[in-house]
């Protein structure tokens, strides 16, 4: 019997390609479910992640000119780009020629948390090393955020293609069930939030499901987290409450919460891991709490 994926070709762009990358360096296996066990899982995720933040950035400069992504522009030639026999510019040069050429202006704390992956990376690659899983997560989770803040600061919708605009919004998906990365967004945001809570509002946020919608008086309400934005603070619950209907699978209990409101308990499939989040409409989120077998177990 023929063959027929012999006669199939893959054709990706530099910037699709740098998006699969990083999708398959976040994949759940390792992300959510790393163990000591699973180790190797947290060694290529750190391999496939560095390369796809990488491969963003040469995405980048190939923009301004393809000559760029050489490392001796004086060696450039059009041929040797195709065959990919050529030095590609080493990651030092890449830097310099975004920030002098191109103008790009990085995050001070963007930057340091790219260059710890890629020295990581190298030690990987390169060496030997001996590393905690717990440091694991953290330094994916910095190198997420920078790769989020460069796409967001660089990508405008209309330079995108349908497909890549579908990666970086799976992207995304796959980052807000990434619990050290909300936690580092949280960390960022440390002060606008103790701020909102003091003299404004938080509220819940209908896209990443985070208690970190902050909203000030006759200020639009925004998510620290995945930058969703609304009017005020009513709307943004009033747009959390309809997520819930739309996207949970069961709301597992209906009764009066302490404050005299409606109170809900649901879980939404989606978000890994499993919880159950008491919401009431009246005050807000209560508690969360672990899916289980037997429905709710209490943290």
């Amino acid at each position: 019997m023929p063959n027929n994926m012999s006669s199939e070709k893959v054709e990706l762009k530099l910037l699709d390609n740098g998006l699969h990358f990083l999708i398959i360096g976040m994949n759940s296996e390792s992300l959510n479910f790393g163990a000591k066990k699973d180790f190797l899982y947290w060694k290529y995720a750190i391999l496939n992640f560095y390369s796809g933040i990488e491969l963003l950035l040469k995405d980048r400069l190939l923009r301004e000119h393809w000559a760029l992504i050489f490392e001796n522009i004086e060696n450039a030639n059009v041929q040797k780009l195709q065959s990919g026999d050529f030095l590609s510019v080493n990651y030092n040069s890449l830097i310099t020629r975004l920030k002098n050429i191109s103008k790009i202006k990085f995050k001070d704390v963007d930057e340091r948390s790219i260059d710890e992956l890629r020295k990581l990376r190298n030690k990987i690659q390169h060496y030997e090393f001996s590393l905690a899983i717990t440091e694991c997560k953290t330094i994916i989770a910095k190198a997420l955020n920078a790769v989020l803040d460069f796409i967001d600061l660089n990508y405008k919708k209309t330079q995108l293609t349908t497909q890549q605009a579908e990666l970086i919004q799976s992207i995304r998906y796959n980052a807000y069930n990434f619990a050290e990365y909300i936690d580092y967004k949280k960390i960022l945001n440390s002060e606008i939030l103790t701020k909102a809570n003091k003299n404004g509002v938080v509220s819940p946020c209908p896209i990443c499901e985070e208690t970190t919608v902050v909203s000030f008086k006759n200020k639009k309400s925004r998510c620290v987290i995945c930058n969703y934005s609304s009017a005020n603070d009513e709307i943004a619950k009033s747009e959390y409450l309809q997520s819930i209907i739309n996207r949970v699978e069961k709301i597992l209990v209906e009764e009066k919460c302490s404050c005299g409101g409606n109170l809900i308990k649901y879980y939404n499939p989606m978000k890994i891991p499993q919880k159950i989040i008491a919401y009431c409409f009246k005050c807000g989120e209560k508690e969360s709490m672990r899916l289980t077998n037997e429905f709710i177990e209490k943290k």
